[in-house]
C-alpha cells in the first residue's frame, strides 16, 4: 500500500504533507521556479493543484517504481511468387505497410511523439521476437494465410501474409515536480482555472491508475480531463462538460467517481449517471437548498458521504449517499436531506472511506479540525476536535523558516500558551508588532539571568527598534544590547500595534537573586502566514484506526500553541526529606511484617508444576468420525522446562480412558483453515503426521482457543526456541489463514514429519529466507515486509514477556462469491429457477454453496472495510456479468444464442490489525520476491534481492546487507512484458516467468552490477496449453508451475548451457515449489495430490534427487494440510532420507 497523506496549503502557497505513519508534516517541495499553489486535491500516489498563475499543475510522488509505457507498431508485408514477402505487395484491401495490432489505423514509427516535455525515450525502436512465449523466426516475423487469421511464429505452405512487431519505451521524468498541463487544446473563451477535484480512483473496469479530473474555470465552465491513468499522469486533453449555461464555482469528486458542484447562486448540483461505461455521467440534478436563506459555498465527496458549507460557515451533512450504488440507482447519488452540523469552518474535505473522514478549517480562528467518531454506521461522526500538527524542521535551512510545530503536543480552546522557567510563569497573550519596527528585521534576545528578572518598561518599545525579536531557528532567546533588559515587546506583522508583552513574576521565581545561572528561554515566531491554512485535501489519506495516527490524538486539559517554544529545561522533581524518609519508613515495617518473620518457615506446597483444565470437543477418528466430549488437562513442570503432558479424558461406552501427549511429541498446533470452525486446533505429532489424522480439538469459544494456544505456545516455548530470534538457517512458511511458522533445526531428523513448526506473529501471504538471515515477505495487500531479529506478536502480547521488537502490522484480503443465473423461455435470466448444475451462490467453481449472508471472516480479529459490490474488472458487462453455455464452459462477455448461464462476482473487502516482529518496506507494492541462495562473502558484501512489482515490474534492491535487511531503493530492471514470478539460484544465476508463460534468463548479475546485463528468452516452452506462472532456481536445478498445477523441470543445464534444453513432466496438483540448497525440492500441493486423497495444503519434500536422477523419484510428507507457502532457500538439510512415501 502506498503512503497516506493528508496535503495542506497556506497562505503563501506552499503545500506539505502530513503521513499517517509519522508525526510530522513536512513541505511537498518548492517549484525551482517559485510556483505557489492556490489549492490542491490528493490522490494516493499524486495530487493535482491551481497555480497562482491559474494553471492546473500536476505532482506524482516519488516512487522506485517508473511509469513507463511501451509504443508499438506493426510492419506488415504479403507474399507473391516474383517478389517474396513485401509491403509492396499489399492489396489495396490489406491493411497498411505500418499499422496497429488491429490494421485499421497507419500508424508508422515517426507517428510517435513525446507526449509532452516530461517524458523522454529510453531508446530506440527493436523488434519483438517474442509470440506468445515462443521466439519467432529470424527477424520476429509472424505468418498468417491472410489479414486477419491465426498467426504462427513459423511460416507454413499457405502462409502469404506476414507481419512484426516492433517496440519502443518512454518514461516519465516529472516525478517530485510540479507538472504543467497544457490547455491550448481547451477552450474557445481563453477562461483559466480557480478548482479542481480528482476522484473516480475506484471506477471499476478502468485502466490501472485511471482518475477523474474535474476542473472549474474562471468563467463559471466545467471540464474534465481526458485519459488519466497510471500510464499517462497527465492526461491527454480537456473536454467540456455542459452545464446548462449555469455557472459553477465549485466541484467535487468522489473515490466512486461520484461529482457534486456549488454554482454561483449557491445551488448545488449532482451529476447522475456515472459508470463504469460512461465515466463521467450523463445530465446534472438540482439538489434543494436546505433552508430558503442557506446559499452553498463548498461541497466535499467521500465514498458515502458528501458534506457541504453554507456562505456564511454552516457545515451541512447530506443524509443518504452510497457512492457504491450511485452507478445503478441516482437516489444513492441525490441522497435524502440536508443535516445541520455544530461548528462553523471555511474549508471542509473528506477522506476516500469511511473513518475519520472529515478535515476542516475554523471559520474565525483558522484551526485545523477534524470530525471525530466518523465510521461506517455513524458517517456523520460526534464531535470537533483539533488536529495536533507538527512541522519536520529536518530540511528546513532559513531562520525565518524554522518552526517547530503549528499545534503542539499541548491543546487547548485558545492560541495561548504557557511555559514555565524554573517556577516563573511566562504568558503570551498575543503576537503584536510596532508601528516603527515595520521594516526593522527581527533581533534575537540572548540568554536572561536571574538578576534581569524585573517588572517590564514599555516606555521606550515603540521608539528603541533595537528591542524588537527575531526570529531563531535554535530555543534560546539572546538579551537585547540595549543597557537595560526590561523591555521586550512582542509584536504582531499585520497589526502593526503594540498590544502586549511577555510578563515574568519574579515573586513567584525559586531562582535567586544573586544566581548567575543562565536559562534558556523559548524562541517567538510569527505564525503568519506559514501555518495559516486556507486549503485541506484529504482524498489521498485512507484512515482506517484514527486511534493508530498520531497526529489525530488529542491531548485534553493542557494548553496549546500556534507556534513553537522550544525550552531546554532540565528539571529534577524533588520531594521533601521528611516526606522520603516516612516513605522509607513504611516500606520497612511492611517488609519487616510480611516477609522476614516468616522466611524460615518451608512452603506450604511445594508449586513444582502448574496444571490448566478445560471442557472440549475432540474429533474421534474411526469407523464412525464424531465429536465427542472430552476434559482436556495441561500439566506443565516449572523445573524443567522441556517436560509437560496434554491428557485427554473421555469416556468411551461409559467407560474412563486418558489418552496423554507428551510435548516432546508434539510437531506442530495450529488453527484449522476453514473461517467457519475458528474455535478448533489442531496437535500434529509425528505419527499423526504420517497418518494425516492430526488430533482436533474444539473449545466453547474462539477466545478461548487464543488461550489454549497461546498457553501451549508459552509452555513449549524453550523446546520450540520461540523466545529468540529465528536461525538463519530457517524453514518459513505460511498457512491458508495467513500465519507464519517456522521451523529452526536443532538436531538431525531422521524422518521430515519430525520437524517442529512454532509460529510467528504476523500475517502474510508467502515469506522468502536466505542463508545470510535475511527475511521478507509479502502481504495480501501486496505490501512488503521484512523481519526485524524480533520475535513473539501474534497469539502473544507485543508487550509480553515472549515478544521483542514486534510492532504492529495491517493486512487487506478480498473475499469473493459469485451470483449464477440460469435463463428460461419467456422469464429470460433468473435464479429462481432449477439450477441442477450450480448453486444461487457459490465459489468460482460452482461447487461450494456460498451465499454472501453464510460468509464470515477469517477470524475475530478481522472486521470488514467496506459493503458487498460487484466486481467489474475483467471481461464483464456494464452490469458485471459473465455468461456461458453452462457453468463448466469458459465464460465471456457478451451473451450469445447459446448462452444459456451467467454469473458475476461479488467482492467484500476486509482487515485485520496484528502485531510480529516485522517493519514495513517503504509503499511499493510487490507480489513476488527473491533473495540471493548463495552465502555472501563478508559481513559487508550486498545481498542481491529481486522482487515482482504488483504491476508487473521486475524490481532490484540495493543496499541490503546484513547489518541493513530493509535496504536503501529500488531500482527497475526493464522487460517487454510484465512478470509473474522472478528466482535468484546459485551463481546468481537470475530466472523468470512472463504474464504470457514465456520464461526469461538473465546473466551478468552480480555483487556489484545486481540487476545483470540483458534478458535471454529459453526455448523452447512446454508444450502447447501450459501457461508457466512461478519458478524457482536451486543450486543448479529449475523447477516451475504452471497454471494448471503440473510441476516441471529443465532438464541439462550445465555451465555452458545455463539455460537447459528442454521442459520435463514432474506430477500435477501443485500449488507452490520452493527449491534450495543442493537442489532439494518441496512442494505445497493442491487437493488429491498424487495417491494421497487429501486437502488442500500438504507439504512434501522430493526424495531421491541425485546427479544421476536430478527428477528425483517420489515425495515424503513434511506437514499436514492447511499450508500456502514454503520456503526452504535458508536450510541446509539436517535429516536423513527415508525410503519413498
Amino acid at each position: 500500500m502506498t503512503k497516506q497523506r493528508l496535503l495542506l496549503v497556506n497562505s503563501s502557497g506552499d503545500v506539505f504533507a502530513l503521513n499517517t505513519e509519522k508525526k510530522y508534516f513536512r513541505e511537498l517541495g518548492k517549484s525551482t521556479d517559485g510556483l505557489k499553489l492556490k489549492r490542491v486535491s490528493a490522490v494516493e500516489f499524486g495530487c493535482w493543484g491551481i497555480g497562482h498563475d491559474q494553471h492546473v499543475y500536476v505532482y506524482i510522488y516519488s516512487s522506485d517504481v517508473p511509469i513507463r509505457v511501451a509504443e508499438t507498431t506493426f510492419e506488415n508485408q504479403r507474399w507473391s511468387p516474383w517478389g517474396g514477402f513485401t509491403h509492396k505487395n499489399l492489396l489495396p484491401s490489406d491493411r497498411k505497410s505500418w499499422s496497429n495490432e488491429t490494421g485499421d489505423k497507419h500508424m508508422t514509427r515517426n507517428d510517435f511523439p513525446l507526449p509532452s516535455e516530461y517524458w523522454e525515450w529510453e531508446g530506440d525502436w527493436f523488434i519483438d521476437e517474442n509470440f506468445k512465449g515462443e521466439i519467432t523466426d529470424r527477424g520476429g516475423w509472424q505468418y498468417a494465410s491472410d489479414f486477419p487469421r491465426q498467426y504462427s511464429p513459423e511460416p507454413k505452405t499457405f502462409s502469404m501474409v506476414r507481419r512484426r512487431k516492433w517496440l519502443r519505451f518512454r518514461r516519465y521524468v516529472a516525478r517530485e515536480k510540479w507538472a504543467k498541463i497544457s490547455y491550448s487544446d481547451k477552450m474557445e473563451d481563453g477562461g483559466t482555472f480557480i478548482d479542481v477535484s480528482v476522484g473516480g480512483f475506484q471506477l471499476p473496469g478502468q485502466p490501472a491508475g485511471f482518475l477523474s479530473i474535474w476542473a472549474v474555470t474562471v468563467n463559471g465552465k466545467v471540464y474534465v480531463r481526458e485519459n488519466v491513468c497510471e500510464e499517462c499522469p497527465e492526461g491527454t486533453k480537456w473536454r467540456l462538460v455542459s452545464t446548462d449555461d449555469t455557472s459553477v464555482i465549485n466541484i467535487s469528486v468522489g473515490p466512486t467517481g461520484l461529482v457534486w458542484a456549488v454554482t454561483w447562486d449557491g445551488l448545488v448540483l449532482v451529476r447522475l449517471g456515472v459508470s463504469r461505461d460512461n465515466v463521467y455521467g450523463s445530465s446534472w440534478s438540482e439538489i434543494p437548498y436546505p433552508t430558503n436563506e442557506t446559499r452553498m459555498m463548498q461541497v466535499a465527496v467521500g465514498n458515502n458521504t458528501v458534506w457541504a458549507l453554507s456562505r456564511d460557515g454552516i457545515i451541512w451533512f447530506r443524509k443518504g449517499i452510497n457512492g457504491d450504488n450511485a452507478w445503478f440507482n441516482n437516489q444513492s447519488a441525490i441522497g435524502s436531506c440536508w443535516i445541520e452540523m455544530v461548528g462553523s469552518l471555511c474549508h471542509i474535505s473528506v477522506t476516500p472511506n469511511d473513518q475519520a473522514s472529515v478535515f476542516g478549517i475554523g471559520l474565525n480562528d483558522r484551526k485545523p479540525y477534524f470530525r471525530s467518531g466518523v465510521n461506517t454506521s455513524d458517517l456523520g461522526g460526534k464531535t470537533w476536535q483539533l488536529l495536533m500538527l507538527r512541522e519536520d524542521l529536518s530540511k528546513l535551512s532559513h531562520a525565518d523558516s524554522s518552526f517547530q510545530s503549528l499545534d503542539d503536543e499541548d491543546t487547548s480552546s485558545d492560541y495561548q500558551s504557557s511555559v514555565s522557567l524554573r517556577g516563573t510563569p511566562v504568558s503570551v497573550s498575543s503576537i503584536t508588532n510596532s508601528k516603527d519596527s515595520k521594516n526593522n528585521t527581527m533581533k534575537s534576545i540572548k540568554p536572561l539571568k536571574a538578576t534581569s528578572l524585573s517588572k517590564p518598561d514599555l516606555s521606550k518599545s515603540k521608539t528603541e527598534t533595537k528591542n524588537t525579536i527575531k526570529v531563531s531557528n535554535q530555543s534560546e532567546c539572546e538579551s537585547t544590547k540595549s543597557k537595560n533588559h526590561k523591555s521586550m515587546g512582542i509584536y504582531n506583522i499585520d497589526s502593526m500595534e503594540l498590544k502586549s508583552t511577555i510578563t515574568m513574576n519574579p515573586s513567584t521565581s525559586n531562582i535567586s537573586e544573586t544566581s548567575d545561572e543562565v536559562f534558556t528561554m523559548c524562541t517567538i515566531t510569527p505564525a503568519m502566514p506559514r501555518y495559516f491554512w486556507v486549503w485541506f485535501s484529504a482524498m489521498g489519506c485512507y484512515i482506517d484506526e484514527p486511534t493508530n495516527v498520531r497526529w489525530l490524538q488529542t491531548r485534553r486539559g493542557k494548553f496549546h500553541s500556534m507556534y513553537s517554544f522550544s525550552l531546554n529545561q532540565n528539571i529534577t522533581k524533588r520531594i521533601s526529606p521528611y516526606i522520603r524518609n516516612v516513605i522509607l519508613e513504611r516500606l520497612y515495617q511492611r517488609n519487616r511484617t510480611e516477609i522476614q518473620q516468616f522466611q524460615y518457615l518451608e512452603n506450604a506446597v511445594d508449586k513444582s508444576s502448574w496444571l490448566k483444565k478445560s471442557s472440549m470437543k475432540w474429533y474421534r477418528y474411526g469407523y464412525r468420525n464424531r465429536w465427542e466430549d472430552v476434559t482436556v488437562e495441561l500439566e506443565h513442570s516449572l523445573q524443567d522446562n522441556d517436560s509437560g503432558i496434554i491428557t485427554i479424558h473421555y469416556c468411551p461406552r461409559g467407560k474412563p480412558v486418558n489418552m496423554q501427549i507428551s510435548f516432546s511429541d508434539i510437531t506442530c498446533i495450529k488453527r484449522i483453515a476453514d473461517p467457519s470452525a475458528q474455535s478448533v486446533f489442531q496437535i500434529h505429532t509425528a505419527d499423526t503426521t504420517c497418518k494425516n489424522q492430526p488430533y482436533l480439538l474444539m473449545t466453547s469459544s474462539e477466545s478461548d482457543t487464543d488461550e489454549w494456544l497461546s498457553t501451549l505456545l508459552t509452555a513449549n516455548s524453550h523446546l520450540w526456541k520461540i523466545k529468540q530470534t529465528i536461525d538463519k538457517d530457517s524453514i518459513c512458511s505460511t498457512t491458508l489463514r495467513g500465519d507464519v511458522f517456522i521451523h529452526q533445526p536443532y538436531k538431525t531428523y531422521t524422518k521430515p514429519y519430525e520437524m517442529l513448526w512454532c509460529q510467528q506473529g504476523g500475517h502474510f501471504k508467502r515469506i522468502e529466507t536466505c542463508v545470510n538471515g535475511i527475511t521478507w515477505a509479502v502481504g495480501y495487500d501486496h505490501t512488503t515486509w521484512v523481519y526485524n531479529q524480533g520475535y513473539g506478536g501474534g497469539l502473544f502480547r507485543a508487550t509480553s514477556a515472549m515478544s521483542k521488537e514486534c510492532y504492529q502490522q495491517t493486512d487487506t484480503r478480498t473475499i469473493s462469491t459469485y451470483e449464477n443465473q440460469k435463463w428460461y423461455p419467456v422469464i429470460g435470466y433468473t435464479n429462481k429457477g432449477f439450477l441442477t448444475d450450480c448453486y444461487e451462490w457459490s465459489d468460482s467453481t460452482g461447487i461450494q454453496d456460498k451465499n454472501k449472508e453464510s460468509i464470515k471472516l477469517p477470524s475475530s480479529n478481522w472486521h470488514w472495510s467496506g459493503d458487498w459490490s460487484v466486481d467489474f474488472s475483467g471481461q464483464v458487462d456494464q452490469e458485471g456479468w459473465q455468461y456461458s453455455g453452462n457453468f463448466n464452459k469458459p465464460f465471456h462477455q457478451q451473451p450469445g444464442l447459446r448462452d444459456g448461464v451467467r454469473r458475476r462476482r461479488w467482492i467484500r473487502k476486509c482487515k485485520l490489525n496484528t502485531v510480529g516482529p516485522w517493519n514495513k518496506l517503504g509503499s511499493t507494492n510487490i507480489k513476488d520476491v527473491t533473495i540471493q541462495l548463495d552465502t555472501i562473502s563478508s559481513t559487508i558484501s550486498p545481498v542481491i534481492i529481486w522482487a515482482v512489482g504488483s504491476n508487473g515490474n521486475v524490481l532490484c534492491r540495493l543496499g541490503v546487507t546484513i547489518h541493513n535487511h530493509q535496504g536503501d531503493n529500488w531500482i527497475d530492471i526493464p522487460t517487454d512484458l510484465p512478470f509473474t514470478s522472478v528466482s535468484i539460484g546459485g551463481n546468481n544465476r537470475a530466472w523468470g516467468i512472463a504474464i504470457d508463460g514465456s520464461v526469461y534468463y538473465r546473466p551478468g548479475v552480480t555483487s556489484t552490477n545486481p540487476s545483470g546485463q540483458c534478458w535471454l528468452q529459453v526455448i523452447p516452452t512446454p508444450p502447447q496449453g501450459s501457461t508457466l506462472h512461478l519458478i524457482s532456481v536451486g543450486e543448479t536445478a529449475v523447477w516451475a508451475v504452471d497454471t494448471k498445477g503440473n510441476l516441471w523441470y529443465r532438464e541439462q543445464i550445465t555451465p555452458t548451457y545455463p539455460e537447459g534444453t528442454r521442459w520435463c513432466y514432474v506430477c500435477n496438483k501443485v500449488k507452490h515449489v520452493s527449491v534450495g540448497h543442493n537442489d532439494e525440492v518441496w512442494i505445497v500441493s493442491l487437493p488429491n495430490f498424487g495417491k494421497f486423497k487429501h486437502g488442500t495444503g500438504m507439504v512434501y519434500k522430493r526424495l531421491g534427487i541425485t546427479t544421476e536422477r536430478p527428477m528425483g523419484t517420489g515425495w515424503d510428507r513434511v506437514i499436514g494440510d492447511g499450508w500456502q507457502y514454503v520456503s526452504i532457500r535458508g536450510y541446509i538439510q539436517k535429516y536423513i532420507e527415508t525410503e519413498e512415501s
